[in-house]
């Protein structure tokens, strides 16, 4: 039956790929090669894709398996261009160059020509999602008039957030709809992913989009052509992270300065409404201050307190009703002596914790407090 079919076809591309990088490709293609009914009837395509994906070496001993030309169109659609790439790359030296052509121009059609000219050349999107939404495609910048529909513009931002993880259309709906039934959502949802891919592809008909994919009803970006602030934070933020258990203070302060210049405000603060939002941009702003907080430290145990105040500054900016922001504040112009302007950053403290959570600053902040009266002002006031 092709239900044992299938499972035995996924069985053998395991084990194909461990003969391929075992060095044996005749035994690989032949393993494949005794699927070659099966795959024709094109039930394996999706497995097939996933596969090749995550082994993008599998692709050569398909291509020399069943033939450049009757590898199944749909199998080879569902393997979008940032997956193509790195599977084009293992297939040069498995098959003579006009067969690579051949399947280059199959996997990415008009963008083969230069695929195989210049292989670094696939356009792709930079998204900014702190501070606001900027989306700048290879056909110019993304206007927020473009989007025609607010949900467009959050379905591309919930998948952006994901970072090419799969999300389930079913999660989708719970984001976006949540008071409709299954039935109402879906038919919202598809008008609404074809209003995102045309905004992408700037509105251009024919031809897949290559930066989003909807299939088996999971959805995600491509991450080898979506390019994000979100991502480029997350990484920065696991460098210095690692950088700081290792010990090395350089690197996780240069590190740091690379969180701060993706950190350029709030996580999407136009859509305020959207409670699955709330928690991911709370995320971000406390990441952000404790990064800011440990380079602190890290700045002034290296000599350099008037940097650590900056970054601690920077951080109160963003985030103004974390106390123990505030104690560093003051930590580091009661180390400069700048009496009044430790005062004044008291004086915010306090103003803060009552006005916004109704709480008194707590006993640390009061000692603190009590040392800056005790002292006498030095010649900086700078505040924060």
């Amino acid at each position: 039956t092709w239900t044992a079919a299938y499972h035995l076809l996924r069985a053998d591309m395991i084990l194909a790929e461990v003969e391929r990088r075992d060095g044996d490709l005749d035994a690989s293609v032949a393993r494949i090669q005794a699927h070659s009914e099966y795959i024709l009837t094109e039930s394996g395509n999706w497995q097939i894709a996933m596969y090749v994906r995550a082994f993008p070496g599998l692709l050569g001993v398909f291509a020399k398996a069943i033939g450049v030309d009757a590898l199944p169109g749909h199998m080879l659609r569902m393997i979008m261009p940032a997956y193509a790439a790195p599977a084009l790359d293992a297939c040069q030296g498995v098959l003579p160059l006009t067969e690579w052509e051949r399947l280059a121009g199959r996997l990415l059609g008009s963008g083969a020509a230069a695929f195989v000219g210049r292989p670094d050349a696939m356009p792709s999107l930079r998204v900014h999602l702190f501070g606001g939404m900027q989306v700048d495609a290879p056909h110019g910048r993304v206007s927020d008039k473009d989007w025609r529909k607010r949900k467009a513009r959050l379905l591309f931002a919930i998948i952006v957030l994901q970072r090419g993880k799969d999300l389930s259309r079913e999660q989708l709906f719970e984001h976006l709809w949540p008071e409709m039934t299954e039935e109402r959502a879906k038919s919202n949802f598809y008008v609404i992913w074809s209003i995102m891919r045309r905004v992408l592809m700037g509105n251009a008909s024919g031809g897949p989009c290559p930066f989003v994919e909807h299939l088996g009803g999971v959805c995600r970006i491509v991450p080898g052509l979506v390019k994000s602030d979100v991502a480029d934070f997350e990484d920065a933020l696991v460098s210095m992270r690692r950088a700081d258990r290792a010990g090395d203070s350089e690197l996780a302060c240069a590190a740091a300065d690379e969180v701060a210049l993706h950190y350029r405000g709030e996580l999407l603060p136009g859509e305020l409404y959207d409670d699955w939002l709330a928690p991911i941009r709370d995320r971000y702003r406390h990441d952000y201050g404790d990064a800011m907080l440990r380079a602190a430290q890290l700045h002034h145990e290296a000599g350099d307190t008037e940097k650590a105040l900056h970054m601690v500054r920077a951080a109160l900016a963003q985030d103004p009703w974390r106390e123990d922001l505030y104690q560093a504040a003051l930590r580091y112009q009661i180390h400069f002596g700048q009496r009044s302007g430790a005062i004044e950053t008291y004086t915010a403290c306090r103003s803060r914790l009552a006005e916004d959570l109704g709480l008194d600053p707590s006993v640390e902040t009061r000692r603190l407090y009590d040392e800056i009266l005790a002292m006498e002002d030095g010649p900086s006031t700078n505040t924060v």
